[in-house]
């Protein structure tokens, strides 16, 4: 028996019965879970797979599960991610030695060289705020309104939103300064929400040379499917979202 917690439209929750689950319980609260059920029918797995359309949170199954499948990441691991329903999940219908895939998460660090993504940041900003300066002198000029009053408050929020903020994408893994250190590591058996949520860590880094600067920091994570010490997966798969790796959506986070 198997659950997807946040099925999206259902792919993990279909591959799961493919591969021969008894049951799977696809669990999704958002709108898009509506396409679930079409979905489910489309493959012929309606005797298998059960739609719930509400957050795992509330939800009520009828026997504890074997499986727990989820693509719960989120930028740099946990931004955004839904890890918290997970781990719910986890505690709360997922069998003593029942597996968790992804099984085995970490979040890593490591200076990086970003002279063309300072220029272009610079470049945005002078070009929004030419924009502003435009739109300011017209609305003086045509209805005596004085926009101009807000313009240094429009260029600090450009400067934090450009230098202050985490930025996602891709990062040439050839910008990386020095080898990455491990911020976090998890086994999504047993890590507790404290663990993933409330840790300091502390890494060192080589000194930086004169040919090669350092300007920030690239994060990123990986996540492996091994399966359990009791469970263990036939091969064991890892989903890396490194510089070295190829492209995903998730990108590099770049402080």
């Amino acid at each position: 028996v198997v659950l997807d917690v946040g099925s999206g439209t259902g792919v993990l929750a279909i591959w799961a019965a493919q591969a021969g689950a008894r049951r799977v319980y696809a669990v999704e609260a958002s709108g898009v879970g509506a396409h679930i059920q079409t979905m489910v029918e489309a493959h012929g797995l309606a005797d298998t797979v059960t739609v719930l359309r509400e957050r795992v949170e509330q939800v009520e199954l009828a026997e504890q599960v074997d499986v727990i499948v989820s693509e719960w990441m989120g930028y740099f691991l946990l931004r955004e991610s839904m890890v918290e329903s997970v781990l719910l999940a986890r505690d709360r219908w997922l069998k003593p030695g029942g597996v968790m895939y992804p099984s085995h998460a970490r979040l890593l660090l490591a200076p990086s060289a970003l002279p063309r993504f300072l220029l272009r940041r610079r470049e945005e900003i002078a070009s929004s705020m030419h924009a502003w300066e435009q739109l300011a002198a017209e609305l003086r000029s045509k209805y005596s309104l004085r926009l101009d009053a807000l313009q240094a408050a429009y260029e600090r929020e450009h400067h934090e939103y450009a230098f202050s903020e985490a930025w996602q994408g891709i990062l040439p893994a050839s910008l990386l300064r020095d080898e990455p250190q491990v911020l976090l590591e998890a086994d999504m058996h047993s890590v507790t929400h404290a663990q993933f949520f409330d840790w300091q860590t502390e890494v060192q880094f080589a000194p930086p040379h004169a040919d090669e600067p350092q300007h920030g920091l690239c994060g990123w994570f990986d996540v492996r499917f091994c399966g359990s010490e009791s469970q263990p997966a036939h091969e064991c798969v890892e989903l890396d979202t490194s510089p070295e790796a190829p492209p995903t959506h998730w990108a590099q986070t770049t402080l």
